[in-house]
């Protein structure tokens, strides 16, 4: 732009020149006027131009330290992500390793009772077990008779086999003998994490935790014919969230699904309220022993 208003400059300068001079007309001098009338226009616009470039030049320069700094900021923003994200995969990875220390360990079994029953107790039960090795175990240390469910039950059923029953009219004898007075009856039921599925099944027991409170009032009714106390039961439904063993393996399930009964002291539950008699729904024992 400054090369045309130099360009434009050289013939007016040799016009006034040459009317320095008194050598040009008027012809002559009007071009030249003329001349000199576009450089400056020329000039003018060559300014406002300038300015605009400037401006333009500005509002870039403007708009480059503003996308400058949205850069830092996401880059800040990314920086923080990957740092949470790396936290998160240390504490996954801590929770893995924990995860796999633990995998296939056997989950600890509640316990409710530790005490030591009395000896004429502890022989009555002991030989009681003896008798019933394929029905029931006896834990001296907790004074537990731990019963197999899938001896005593059907599957997905809450109705007691007849040897279980003739079993537990046995058990009764020893929980009114003198041995036992002064002894409470706490009746536990479990069951392993398979999922009611059988529609029959869900009529009379909806989930887990109710198959497991069903089978203890089953136990329990059976000691209320034999005229034990009901001010001396407590019934309790556990599901499948005390295992005894990981529910990974056939044998493993069989080993969660039980009843267990407790003898304890008179007066050691918290809250313990009579168990009053609550029959069960009775239908025809489940068939299918491969699902509930």
């Amino acid at each position: 732009m400054r090369r045309v208003v130099i360009a434009a400059i050289v013939p007016v300068l040799a016009g006034l020149v040459a009317l320095n001079s008194g050598c040009v007309d008027a012809g002559k001098y009007r071009e030249l006027e003329t001349a000199h009338r576009n450089m400056q226009a020329a000039h003018e616009q060559a300014e406002t131009e300038l300015q605009s470039e400037r401006a333009r030049a500005k509002e870039l320069q403007a708009q480059l330290a503003a996308s400058r700094s949205e850069l830092n900021a996401k880059n800040a923003q990314l920086q923080t992500l990957m740092d949470a994200r790396d936290r998160l995969k240390a504490a996954y990875e801590a929770l893995r390793a924990e995860f796999d220390n633990f995998k296939g360990q056997q989950p600890p079994e509640i316990v409710i009772n530790k005490q030591v029953l009395p000896p004429a107790l502890n022989q009555a039960l002991k030989q009681f077990a003896f008798q019933h090795p394929d029905m029931v175990e006896f834990d001296e240390q907790r004074g537990l008779l731990k019963w197999k469910s899938d001896i005593i039950f059907d599957l997905g059923s809450a109705e007691l086999k007849p040897g279980a029953v003739q079993a537990l009219q046995e058990f009764a004898a020893i929980v009114q003998s003198e041995a036992a007075s002064g002894f409470d009856v706490m009746i536990a039921g479990h069951t392993d994490n398979t999922r009611i599925a059988r529609a029959s099944t869900r009529e009379r027991h909806p989930t887990n935790w109710h198959l497991s409170a069903h089978r203890a009032i089953s136990v329990l009714n059976v000691l209320l014919d034999q005229q034990v106390s009901p001010t001396r039961m407590t019934v309790m439904g556990y599901g499948e969230y005390q295992p005894v063993a990981p529910n990974d393996t056939t044998e493993h399930k069989a080993m969660n699904r039980r009843v267990e009964i407790y003898l304890v002291k008179q007066g050691t539950v918290p809250g313990a309220t009579p168990a009053p008699q609550m029959p069960v729904a009775q239908a025809a024992p489940d068939m299918d022993t491969t699902t509930k």
